[in-house]
């Protein structure tokens, strides 16, 4: 489970309703939550790609070739080992 901040929740609900109303009805109609889901992480990558465009373009300096994304199944596993490790650390499971 991912800690969600503020500006991500916004970011999110952006995506989302950018993709769903770029859908015509009956794609609308046949949209599943995975489908949403798979949509959402297609956009994502595809916004991602061009701010890397552009903060390269700037003369940013970053390690491009592995880049921080939370949509990364290594980076969701993490959240949930971290989530998992205080749970246990501060109920006592």
């Amino acid at each position: 489970m991912e800690l969600v901040t503020p500006i991500k929740l916004y970011t999110i609900t952006v995506n989302i309703f950018t993709i769903f109303n770029s859908l015509d009805q009956d794609a609308k109609k046949d949209l599943t939550p995975t489908k949403l889901r798979a949509k959402a992480a297609k956009f994502a990558k595809a916004t991602v790609k061009a701010q890397m465009a552009s903060f390269k373009r700037y003369g940013v300096w970053a390690d491009w070739n592995n880049p921080y994304l939370t949509l990364d199944p290594e980076y969701e596993a993490a959240q949930v080992t971290g989530i998992a490790f205080l749970y246990c650390t501060y109920i006592g499971v």
